[in-house]
């Protein structure tokens, strides 16, 4: 905040006399009304910010961009991921030419990547040559200035909590616009709700209707394994053979076979792992908790028992599907909505919150094809996607009631750590 004039501090300061401003979303996911705040402050710093960086380049060049000695360590603000081990190594301990985001578990590091990636609407290769710690490219020189601006300004003005993100005035373009286009009254990212002037059910009565939409806690309960062979085609049209087993209540084991590559990642019931080839890796916390989640026999089914205050969160509608949505948080802290189809009472959507470095990805899963196995219905379709990938898995093939050892879902016996 050193190159801010006086007269922008004093506007900082005027603007934030009100009271904090609340973090969290309200039931429908929608932040309170502090975003025109935001970006008010966001509007005066970044046309000083930018004239900064313009100053410093007509006089010195790219060269002369703000000393990183002086940027703010990563490590003094607010950690983002405390479900990180205490004996994570620093990113600056494995990775090399880290300037600003000292301090940062090394696991997290690609999580911010991602995020700067989307909200800027650009790949690796804006910033990065091939060799990703040289500093020869102009713009990871003044991404650090920014990533700067923001932890200062989080930092000074919200006690260090991520409110303002790249995305806040990028919003998946590379050049920041800090007025609304003519016309434009307002935005949202929030889907569109209904108000049918009907009482809401509660989220138990949500969940049992799911239940009964995929056969029933007794025919449910009849299933104690699946033996799935299914095929994941990926927006560049690759594609791989999968074999997915599980076990009830929450054994796993995903074999993925793409051209002469075969990789694994499973769940014993206690220990989640991820392999490729022979060599067996200890997946990060974001990873783990993934597999845990994936190890659900049925997505959402066990919602009240494993997730935290599931609410309803009203009535929306997907594409011309009216759907229910369910906000609740899951055992890893990571808050959750799920979208229940209104008529026929199935699962339509999973939207997953990462919370990164930089800020929140959201990773969503939507549910199609719900076809009858027996006595139950598995979604045979489920697209995935997240901030510049996108995947579909589909079926082709499904027993019910083969027998699996619970060996098969321990990590094979040779192990190699990771690097």
């Amino acid at each position: 905040m050193e190159n801010l004039s006086q007269d922008l501090r004093d506007a900082l300061r005027l603007l934030l006399k009100k009271p904090p401003f609340s973090p969290r979303p309200n039931a429908y996911g929608v932040r309170a009304k502090r975003t025109s705040k935001i970006v008010l402050i966001l509007f005066f710093l970044i046309l000083n910010f930018h004239g900064v960086i313009s100053r410093q380049f007509a006089l010195t060049g790219a060269n002369s961009l703000q000393p990183l000695n002086s940027m703010t360590p990563f490590n003094s603000m607010t950690p983002v991921n405390e479900q990180s081990p205490a004996s994570e190594k620093p990113a600056e301990q494995v990775y090399s030419n880290i300037r600003v985001l000292k301090g940062l578990p090394a696991s997290q590091i690609q999580g911010a990547m991602d995020f700067m990636s989307a909200a800027l609407g650009v790949d690796c290769a804006y910033c990065h040559s091939g060799a990703y710690a040289k500093d020869d490219k102009v713009a990871k020189q003044v991404s650090r200035n920014m990533i700067k601006m923001t932890l200062d300004l989080n930092k000074s003005s919200f006690g260090g909590s991520l409110e303002v993100t790249c995305y806040t005035c990028h919003r998946g373009q590379i050049a920041p616009v800090p007025s609304p286009p003519a016309g434009i009254i307002a935005t949202s990212d929030s889907l569109p709700l209904i108000d049918s002037g009907r009482p809401l059910p509660s989220a138990d009565q949500i969940i049992e209707q799911y239940i009964s939409a995929l056969g029933g806690r007794r025919a449910l309960a009849s299933v104690t394994t699946l033996s799935i062979n299914a095929l994941t085609i990926n927006a560049d049209r690759s594609s791989s053979r999968i074999a997915l087993y599980r076990k009830a209540p929450d054994k796993l084991l995903i074999v993925s076979k793409s051209n002469a590559e075969i990789s694994r990642e499973g769940f014993d019931g206690k220990r989640a792992w991820t392999s490729s080839g022979e060599a067996i890796s200890e997946p990060d916390s974001d990873s783990v908790a993934r597999i845990i989640r994936d190890s659900e026999f049925y997505p959402a089914i066990s919602m009240r028992e494993r997730y935290k205050n599931p609410i309803v969160g009203g009535e929306v509608r997907l594409g011309k599907r009216p759907a229910f949505m369910v906000i609740a948080t899951a055992p890893d802290g990571k808050p959750e909505r799920f979208f229940f189809d209104e008529t026929n009472g199935l699962l339509l959507r999973r939207v997953i919150v990462t919370k990164t470095a930089m800020g929140e990805l959201y990773t969503q899963a939507d549910f199609d094809d719900y076809t009858k196995v027996g006595l139950v219905r598995l979604p045979f379709s489920t697209r995935w996607s997240s901030p510049g990938k996108s995947s579909t898995r589909k079926i082709t093939s499904v027993k019910q009631n083969v027998r699996i050892n619970d060996e098969k879902f321990q990590p094979p016996e040779r192990t190699h750590d990771r690097e």
